[in-house]
């Protein structure tokens, strides 16, 4: 089944106070099949959930007024339902640790982030290879959610 198929009843709130970064985000969500709603800040974000829940919640960490984390964490007590993917250009380990254990599906790197990253090091990473096996995300320590559960690329 195409992952299209899959995504078109799928409702994805994107929150980003950077209107390029909400924009990209929303195209590439809305590519996929998903229908999609944006917000300029958390509180925005709030609002538009309450008038429209949806199903994904894609917001970054850093934003004027509410942060990320708050929304993460208003959204899993009002919207429990509501899976909240947070995006970040500035993630630590401890930063990924701490959203996921509020309650967050996924912490991953902007996509700026791991642009840039990719160029720093072209190399491949070594290390044993599985069959089968996704490849790690390289670029800046970030979690990601595997097959065998959370991990923690560094």
């Amino acid at each position: 089944m195409p992952v299209s198929a899959i995504l078109r009843d799928v409702r994805v709130l994107v929150v980003d106070d950077e209107l390029d970064l909400r924009r990209g985000v929303e195209r590439l969500v809305r590519g996929l099949g998903a229908s999609t709603a944006t917000a300029a800040s958390g509180e925005e974000a709030l609002e538009a959930l309450a008038a429209a829940p949806a199903d994904v919640v894609v917001t970054d960490v850093r934003m004027t007024g509410m942060l990320g984390t708050e929304l993460l964490r208003q959204v899993r007590v009002r919207w429990p339902a509501t899976e909240v993917i947070v995006v970040t250009g500035f993630g630590t380990i401890s930063d990924a640790v701490a959203c996921l254990q509020s309650g967050a599906a996924n912490f991953l790197p902007s996509p700026s982030t791991t642009t840039s990253s990719s160029r720093r090091s072209s190399a491949p990473r070594s290390g044993p290879s599985r069959a089968g096996a996704r490849p790690r995300p390289t670029g800046p320590p970030a979690c990601a959610w595997w097959p065998s559960g959370p991990a923690c690329a560094a």
